[in-house]
C-alpha cells in the first residue's frame, strides 16, 4: 500500500507542474505555464511578477508600466526601468556612474543651475551646458560677459581671442567675421556668400555669385544684350522708315513744283501768241 501511495503522490506531483492555469491578474482569462501571463507579467527576462499600476495614467482605463514593482524607477511619476546598480532609472539617477543617489538631491554631482539635472565635473560649478565654454573659466555662461559672443542676445563663448563664438564665426578658413545673417544655414560673412537675395552659399572664384547663382547671372545678362540688340535694330528699322518717308515726301514735293513750273510755262507761251 505504501508504494502504490507514493506513486500516486509522484504521478500528482508531476500532473501539477505541467498543468497550464489562468493568469491570475484581475478577470485575465488567458491561460498560462507562470502565474500572471505575457500580458500582465514583468517583462525582465525570468521575472515572474505582475506589472505596477502607472500612477500617471491610472485613471485612463487602469494603465500599467512594463515592470513590476521591484523593476520600477522609483520615481512617483515614473515607469522606466531601475538601472542595474541603483533603485532610479537612466534618467532620475545621477548621471555620476558610481553615485546611485536620485539626480535632483545629489549635491556633489548635478548642475547648481535650477532643475538642471546634468553632471558637473567636481572642481566646478555648472555643467558643460551652462558654463562659460572658455579655457578654464568657470562662471556661468551668461553672466560671463569677459568670455561671450558679441552678438546680442547670445551666450556662447567666443573663440580664442576673436569676437563671436564658433556658431556666428564665418567658416571660409582664416576668416574671423561675422556670419552674414543669424540663420541656421548660413555659415558664411558677407564678403565669402553670394549676394544673390538670401542665398547664404558660397562665392565662386573672381564672381559675386555662388555657382548656382552665376548661371542664373549669365542666362540674364545674355537676355538682356539679346533684348538691347533687338530693341537697337529696331530703332534702326524706325530711323530707316522715317527717312525712306522722309525721302518720298521730299521727292513728292519736287515732283509737284516741276508740274508747276511746267504749267506757268504752258501759260506764258500761250499769252505771248
Amino acid at each position: 500500500m505504501s508504494n502504490i501511495d507514493v506513486n500516486k503522490n509522484t504521478t500528482n506531483t508531476i500532473t501539477d507542474t505541467n498543468t497550464n492555469t489562468q493568469c491570475k491578474f484581475m478577470n485575465c482569462i488567458t491561460i498560462t505555464n507562470n502565474e500572471y501571463c505575457d500580458i500582465h507579467k514583468c517583462m525582465v527576462n525570468e521575472c515572474q511578477n505582475v506589472k505596477t499600476l502607472n500612477t500617471i495614467n491610472y485613471w485612463n482605463d487602469y494603465s500599467y508600466t512594463d515592470y513590476c514593482n521591484q523593476h520600477t524607477c522609483n520615481d512617483k511619476y515614473c515607469s522606466k526601468l531601475k538601472t542595474n546598480t541603483s533603485e532610479w532609472c537612466k534618467v532620475h539617477k545621477c548621471k555620476n556612474i558610481s553615485c546611485n543617489i536620485f539626480v535632483s538631491n545629489c549635491p556633489n554631482h548635478r548642475c547648481k543651475i535650477a532643475y538642471c539635472n546634468n553632471e558637473r565635473k567636481h572642481d566646478e560649478n555648472y555643467c558643460s551646458q551652462h558654463k562659460c565654454a572658455y579655457n578654464n573659466c568657470n562662471e556661468l555662461k551668461y553672466h560671463c560677459i569677459q568670455h561671450k559672443c558679441t552678438i546680442v542676445a547670445c551666450y556662447n563663448s567666443i573663440q580664442k581671442n576673436l569676437k563671436y563664438c564658433n556658431e556666428h564665426l564665418c567658416k571660409t578658413e582664416l576668416c574671423f567675421r561675422k556670419i552674414k545673417h543669424f540663420k541656421k544655414q548660413c555659415k558664411l560673412c558677407e564678403i565669402h556668400s553670394c549676394i544673390y537675395n538670401d542665398c547664404f552659399k558660397k562665392k565662386i572664384l573672381n564672381s559675386k555669385y555662388c555657382y548656382d547663382h552665376y548661371q542664373i547671372e549669365n542666362l540674364i545678362e545674355n537676355e538682356t544684350n539679346i533684348q538691347t540688340n533687338i530693341q537697337t535694330e529696331n530703332q534702326i528699322n524706325i530711323q530707316t522708315e522715317n527717312q525712306t518717308e522722309l525721302l518720298t515726301d521730299i521727292q513728292i514735293e519736287i515732283k509737284l513744283i516741276q508740274e508747276q513750273e511746267q504749267k506757268n510755262k504752258q501759260k506764258h507761251k500761250q499769252k505771248h501768241k
